[in-house]
This record gives structure tokens, C-alpha cells and sequence, in this order.
């Protein structure tokens, strides 16, 4: 066999390849007895009319492959006897006369069409001829005789399948998938053959294709745990994100597929309970649903399985970071880089280091490590072409400036000096030191970024993330280039060629709200006003954005902002071996200057955009809803309004908060919540609708998240209200407040880990209610707030008392739990 699937969160790889690729033939194995040729052995035979052995003779021995014989193989081919025939070609063959053993069997199978071994040994012979082609005619005609004859079946499917292994590894997939679909015409009852379809249907981004096909395997191999794993692993990438959000998969979609791969993998494991992949594919699906305790036991027990697996390590490093267990995380990867140093390691130290060890910059250098591995592991440059730095590979560039073949052009000069923010951190009620760090407080003070407009000649994109390089450069400028080791190939492939020049504004991160907000929606912006505005340096460019499938916001934002171009809009498309190649390429961005500050430069400072592009897009939105009627705007009286949020952070006991909030204000209280509607009645799912629902509210509330990027679409002196992280590494919506001039408020009573849920109850909601009656207050504005409103404290409530952030401890009881509700 060809493929067999690989579980794990990687790409399609095989466990083993066919074996018999060269054997003895079938009918050399077996002693044939020519006077055994009747109702004994004819019962799998198909009976035909016997030809005229003269005229059949004739017909052979004058071919052209007859003629290449030398006179006296001719002649010992012509005179045989029909008994020796059969003896005298299968001596050639094994002589390595393949010539002479093709013209012997096929005198054979024409003077005895009644024996399947004339025809196979026959089309082994052309196989070793080389002519595969001709072999396979003698196998299917083989096939057509002899239909159900594992000797007929058989030759086919070792050509069929060879084919499909050199098509596979030359990453012709379609040419694989050809082969692939006749085996499973022919076989489809061997093992692995709806799984090895199912991965070249993957390497062809069919997902629906290679799902059909995994679930097949399951059908026609109940007991075999690897059509199991294959179609969990598979529904897993849906859920995960790595075809979500990238391949147009929606999150109805995903919801279903978690469901249906939680089903799979839990009989996965059931059916072979000590199955690395079942436990790993079990463990990834209780991570997915964020029961991140259940998640590690399945995967630890798969690490127990096998303790240097490197992806067993990886996710199961993931699960625990991700469940506030770093020490524990750290050991693994640890272990990791002693086995084998790895991109995806080096990745994973740089995450995990980057918020508790900021001071000593290791996470910074840990991914610089991991981008510099991944493109040294990839392919040379074109030996052909003189690099600046005359480095053997690729060399991997953090920032635009100074790059070889790359122009950057001043967009908006800033003064590397001046500073903004809230040098005394942000607000609180109480006094409390809240750590953006576990080993010291950073204020929010920054330090503007310089907007650039940057070109590109001749620079490859490739992947769903859309790595650029060069031939010398593989630029790793924008996000923190993690998908490299998945996305980046760098060699020759299925290449597209633009001759058109385009302005890109493509992010890797385009499915997440805040990042297409802040970095693809605001280099939109600039795009149209440097390139293609009135003194526009490229106004007949054409615009690069993503993959209008992979994301809903930018035809929505497109929509919304009446943006419409001269020419057609190009979707980026990422497929598998595939790469475009642009003749010219212009972008804008924006670099840090000073790189050396730490309190400027950091994992998460990539996410944050310059000044310029924040007040732009401000301005712009406000410019939209100027000149729109009044009569048109979703008015909802809300001015306070809290962002809900599912999924990571999500906010649990949501409803004791959000309860106390309308008792306290009434109608002047709405929840934003994209999936679940607007204050329970009228949903909010577009762009335009969150913009109307913003342009009035005095407080934008919620837990660490994409939504509150709306704070962008706020009015001049509102006020937003976070619940923050702990430690509190990204300070993104901080950032943003304070380019936007709006006040900023932490309620560190209510914090999480990073990639934890928020717990609520009665304390913590009486001191977010707390923060609002301040903030109300302060504005003069309490007449929002029901002046009946009971403000008597829950029992124990100490103001200020951070202890009861975080997760709820496993050790309270369950009166105790009640109480606290």
C-alpha cells in the first residue's frame, strides 16, 4: 500500500509502501499441469473458443517486439513445443531477457487464453520493460477476463499503486488521485485503501472528499482503528482552525464537527484503548471543548505509549500551558528539544517563556530560533542567483528594513521619541498591582510605530498564511510566522505568475475579528489613500486581499465602507503545491524603530498597529456614518454595553453579571453577543449593525477579547472596561484606547488565565457594578441607573480583593459554591 494516515495534527505522511514491488511472478510459484486444464482448475477460468494456433502464431512472431529478438531466441520461441513454452519464457525471465520473456507469454496467453498467469506474467515483463502503459491494457483486459481473480487483480493494483507513490511524493496529487480512485473500483475491500484516498484527497484540500472517503474506511473496517483516527483527525482540523477560517468552513460547521469527531475518537479509543493516535486524537478533542483536565489524562496516556513522540509531546506541552501548568509544559518541550531540535519546540519555549520571563527576552530569541530552523530545513536558493548575505539558505528577515530587494518608502514620519498611553498603568477602583507579568509591572506606555509603504519585486507567496520570500529572504515581518514549518516549501512548484502589480493586504490571522480590524481593515484604508487615492503612487494596481471564503469580514467591511476598486478585486487562494509569484508587490506596514526597548517590543507588539492606521480607520467610520440617514442606523438606547464571549475566556456564570447590569440600568444596558443576538431579541451579526450599536455607548465592557476591538467605533470620551488576563502579557486593548484617547479601566477582580474560562459570581459581579456606578458617576451620568437599586455587598465581599480572580478552586464544596453564587 501507498498511504496510510499519520494521527496527529501535522501533514498526511505514510506508515509503509507497498512491499511486492519486483516479486517472482504469480504463475512461477505455481506448478502447472497442462492436461490439468479442465473442470479442476477451469472453475475460475473463463471458458473461450479455441483459436487457430497457426494464424496466432503468426500473429506474434511477426510483431515488432518479435522482431527485436535475436534469430535464435526466435527461433527457440517459434519451435517450442506448447508443454516447454511456458518453461522456456519463465527462463528468460528469470535471466533478465525481458524482451524474449514478453514475445514467449504473449505466444503463451494467446495459445492458452483460458490461464490468467499468460497474462500477468506477460505485463510483468513490459513492467520491467519499462512500458507501463502497455502492462496496464494486458491488466485490465486480465481483469476483464478473470474478473475476481486475485491473479488478475493483483498486477494491476501493484502498477496502479507504485504510480500513485511517485505521483504522491512529486506532490502530483491529481495524477495520485487518478490511480487511487481505480483501486478502490478494483479493491475496494483491502485494507487502508479509503484512508490512503482520503489522504491524497487532503493533500488536494478536498476535505469533503477525503471525509467521505475515511468514513468508508470505517464502514468497510469496523474493527480497524485507523479509519477511526483518520476521520477524527480530519474533523479535528475543522474544528481547530487549521482548515476553519482558512478553507470557507463556517462555525455551524465546526460545531458539527466537533460533535461527529468526538463520536469517532471516543470509539477510537474504546475500540483500541492503547492506540497512541486514538488517545492523542481523544485528548485534542477535550482540549478543542476546553476540558483541558480530561484532554491531558488522554494524553499523557499517549505520551506513556510513546514518550519521544514529538507531536504527542507538542500538543500535550499546549494543553497543559494552555491549563495554567507551564512549569510542567516547559519540561515537555524541554524533552522535545534534548530528542531533536525543532521549529515547532523552539515555537513552543518562545509561548510559553515569552509572559512570565519577558525581562530576559528568551521567548523573542526562542522564536527567532524556531524561524531560523524552519527555513535552514527547507530548500536551497537557486544556485544560479548571488545573495548579498552569500549564505547557503535563505535567510530569515524580521523586519523590512534593510532587506535585500525590498524598497520602503516613508508613508507618515513620527517622532521615535514621543510617548502615549497611561504611564501610571491603567485604572482600577481600588489600588491594586495588577502584573502584566509574574515577575514585575509594565505600565502601558508606548512608543509609535513608523507607518511604511514597502515593495517587493519578484517575491513568492505560498500556504494559508501566505509566506513571502525571495530567492535570498524569507521575510518573517508580519504576526510571529509560527505556521512557517507548514506553509513555507520555498521550492519549485505549481507556480502562478502576476505579471500585474497588486497591493496586498493580507494577515495570517484574517478569521480572528481583532486582527482583521486593527492590521488588514486599516492597511485597507491606507492602501486606498496612498496607492490609489488622488495622488495614489500605484492607481492602476490591482487590491490582493483574502480569500473571501476564508473570512466574512472583508466583504462585509467592503460593503459597509462603499469601498469599490477600478479594477477586480485578486483572491489570494492558498492550495497545496501551489505558490504565486508576483512581478511586483507593494504593501503597508509599520516597524518598530527601536527594537532594543523591551517595553516596546515584546511577542505580542507585532499585533499592534501604528497610530496612524488606528485614527484612520476611526475617521473613516465616522465618515460613513456622517453621511448615512438616521432613519437607516440600527438605535438601540444601550449606552452601557457588555461583549459577551464563548470559546477560550469565555465568561462562565455570565448570566449573575449581566443580570445585575440590567437591574442596575434598565434599558440603557445591552449585550453584545455576535452569536447569540442582541439583548436576547434582535440579533447583531453585521458590521454595520456593531458600528450603529457603538456610535452612542459611554462604556464598552467585557472579558480580554477580539470584540472589544469595537471600542474603535466609540464616540470621543468613552470608556472601556476590561477584564484582564493573568498575567496580563497582551496589552493590545490598552494600546488601542489610548491612540483613541478613551479612558481605560482594569477590573482585576475578574481575570483568567490566558487560555482559561472567566468564573463569575455574586463578589465579582458587585465589583464590576462597582467600576460602572464609578464610571457613570464621573461622566455625570446616573441617571442611567435605577435609583432603587439594592447596592448592599454579598456576604465576605472585601473591596479590592483580587483573590477571588481566576478559576474557582476544585477544593470548595458545594455550599460553599452556592453561597458564593
Amino acid at each position: 500500500m501507498s498511504f496510510a494516515a499519520v494521527q496527529g495534527n501535522s501533514c498526511l505522511k505514510r506508515t509503509f509502501r507497498f512491499s511486492t514491488k519486483w516479486s517472482l511472478f504469480l504463475a512461477l510459484l505455481i506448478a502447472i499441469e497442462f492436461s490439468g486444464c479442465d473442470a479442476k482448475k477451469g472453475k475460475k477460468r473463463k471458458k473461450v473458443k479455441a483459436k487457430n494456433s497457426v494464424a496466432t502464431a503468426t500473429k506474434i512472431l511477426d510483431s515488432p517486439d518479435a522482431k527485436l529478438l535475436s534469430a535464435a531466441d526466435l527461433e527457440e520461441i517459434t519451435n517450442a513445443e506448447p508443454q516447454m513454452l511456458f518453461n522456456l519464457a519463465s527462463k528468460a525471465c528469470e535471466s533478465d531477457q525481458h524482451q524474449k520473456c514478453y514475445v514467449g507469454f504473449s505466444l503463451f496467453r494467446e495459445k492458452f487464453p483460458e490461464l490468467v498467469e499468460g497474462y500477468s506474467n506477460s505485463g510483468v515483463a513490459l513492467e520491467r520493460l519499462g512500458r507501463l502503459e502497455d502492462a496496464k491494457k494486458i491488466y485490465r483486459q486480465a481483469l476483464k477476463e478473470f474478473p475476481g481473480v486475485d491473479k488478475a487483480v493483483g498486477p494491476l493494483l501493484n502498477v496502479l499503486q507504485m504510480e500513485a507513490v511517485k505521483y504522491y511524493d512529486n506532490r502530483q496529487y491529481k495524477e495520485a488521485l487518478e490511480r487511487y480512485e481505480e483501486i478502490v473500483q478494483i479493491a475496494p475491500g483491502i485494507p487502508d485503501t479509503f484512508i490512503n484516498l482520503g489522504n491524497i484527497q487532503e493533500a488536494l484540500q478536498d476535505w469533503d472528499g477525503a471525509a467521505s472517503s475515511y468514513r468508508a474506511a470505517v464502514k468497510t473496517h469496523p474493527k480497524d482503528v485507523k479509519g477511526y483516527n483518520a476521520i477524527c483527525r480530519l474533523l479535528l482540523m475543522e474544528v481547530s482552525g487549521a482548515a476553519a477560517g482558512r478553507f470557507g468552513v463556517t462555525n455551524e460547521r465546526r460545531f458539527r464537527a466537533y460533535n461527529e469527531a468526538k463520536g469517532f475518537c471516543i470509539e477510537a479509543a474504546q475500540l483500541a484503548p492503547h492506540d497512541k493516535a486514538a488517545n492523542m486524537n481523544l485528548g485534542m478533542v477535550y482540549k478543542e471543548s476546553l476540558e483541558f483536565d480530561l484532554s491531558i489524562q488522554a494524553l499523557e496516556r499517549a505520551r506513556q505509549l510513546d514518550p519521544d513522540d514529538v507531536v504527542v509531546l507538542t500538543n500535550l506541552a499546549t494543553t497543559l500551558s494552555r491549563n495554567d501548568q507551564v512549569p510542567e509544559a516547559i519540561r515537555h518541550v524541554e524533552h522535545m528539544l534534548s530528542l531533536q531540535e525543532t521549529p515547532q519546540a523552539w515555537f513552543s519555549i518562545g509561548t510559553l517563556t515569552a509572559p512570565f520571563d519577558r525581562k530576559s527576552r528568551r521567548g523573542l530569541a526562542a522564536h527567532k530560533k524556531g524561524q531560523e530552523l524552519a527555513v535552514a530545513w527547507g530548500p536551497k536558493p537557486d544556485a544560479s542567483v548571488t545573495c548579498a548575505h552569500g549564505a547557503e539558505t535563505r535567510r530569515v528577515r524580521t523586519s523590512w528594513l534593510n532587506a535585500d530587494g525590498v524598497t520602503v518608502d516613508i508613508v507618515h514620519m513620527i517622532d521615535s521619541n514621543a510617548r502615549f498611553g497611561f504611564p501610571n498603568g491603567p485604572r482600577t477602583l481600588y489600588d491594586v498591582n495588577l502584573s502584566t507579568t509574574r515577575v514585575g509591572t509594565v505600565p502601558l506606555d508606548f512608543v509609535d510605530k513608523q507607518t511604511i509603504a514597502v515593495t517587493l519585486h519578484d517575491v513568492y507567496m505560498e500556504g494559508a498564511t501566505g509566506i513571502m520570500y525571495t530567492e535570498c529572504e524569507v521575510f518573517c515581518t508580519v504576526g510571529l510566522s509560527t505556521d512557517i514549518p507548514r506553509d513555507y516549501r520555498g521550492q519549485e512548484t505549481e507556480t502562478v505568475h502576476v505579471d500585474e502589480t497588486v497591493v496586498s493586504i493580507l494577515h495570517p490571522s484574517i478569521s480572528n475579528y481583532y486582527h482583521w480590524t486593527a492590521e488588514s481593515a486599516t492597511r485597507l484604508l491606507l492602501s486606498l489613500e496612498y496607492y490609489f487615492g488622488e495622488n495614489g503612487v500605484q492607481p492602476n494596481a490591482t487590491l490582493l486581499i483574502p480569500q473571501m471564503t476564508d473570512s466574512r469580514f472583508p466583504p462585509s467591511f467592503l460593503e459597509v465602507f462603499g469601498i469599490k476598486m477600478k479594477k477586480p478585486i485578486m483572491e489570494y487562494k492558498p492550495e497545496n503545491n501551489k505558490r504565486y509569484q508576483f512581478r511586483e508587490l507593494h504593501r503597508i506596514d509599520w516597524v518598530q524603530l527601536n527594537t532594543d526597548d523591551i517595553e516596546q517590543n515584546d511577542l505580542w507588539s507585532d499585533y499592534l498597529p501604528s497610530r496612524l492606521a488606528i485614527e484612520t480607520l476611526q475617521a473613516k467610520a465616522r465618515d460613513v456614518q456622517r453621511r448615512r440617514p438616521s432613519a437607516d442606523k440600527f438605535q438601540p438606547n444601550a449606552r452601557v454595553i457588555y461583549v459577551a464571549r464563548s470559546g477560550v475566556r469565555e465568561m462562565v456564570g455570565e448570566k449573575i453579571l449581566t443580570d445585575m447590569l440590567t437591574d442596575l440600568l434598565g434599558s440603557h444596558f445591552a449585550v453584545h453577543d455576535a452569536s447569540g443576538g442582541y439583548n436576547g431579541n434582535v440579533r447583531v451579526l453585521t458590521l454595520q449593525q456593531q458600528i450603529d450599536m457603538m456610535e452612542n455607548a459611554q462604556l464598552l465592557m467585557g472579558p480580554h477579547g477580539a470584540g472589544l476591538i469595537n471600542m474603535v467605533y466609540l464616540p470621543d470620551n468613552a470608556t472601556v472596561v476590561e477584564f484582564p488576563m493573568h498575567p496580563q502579557c497582551n496589552r493590545c486593548f490598552g494600546y488601542v484606547a489610548s491612540i483613541l484617547g478613551l479612558d481605560y479601566w482594569l477590573v482585576p477582580e475578574i481575570a483568567t488565565f490566558y487560555h482559561l474560562k472567566y468564573s463569575m459570581n455574586k463578589k465579582k459581579a458587585y465589583a464590576a457594578l462597582e467600576v460602572v456606578k464609578k464610571i457613570l458617576e464621573e461622566k455625570g451620568l446616573t441617571h442611567y441607573m435605577d435609583p432603587n437599586f439594592d447596592w448592599t455587598p454579598p456576604k465576605n465581599y472585601k473591596p479590592g480583593d483580587v483573590a477571588v480572580a481566576g478559576k474557582p478552586k476544585k477544593s470548595k464544596s458545594k455550599k460553599r459554591q452556592r453561597e458564593e453564587l
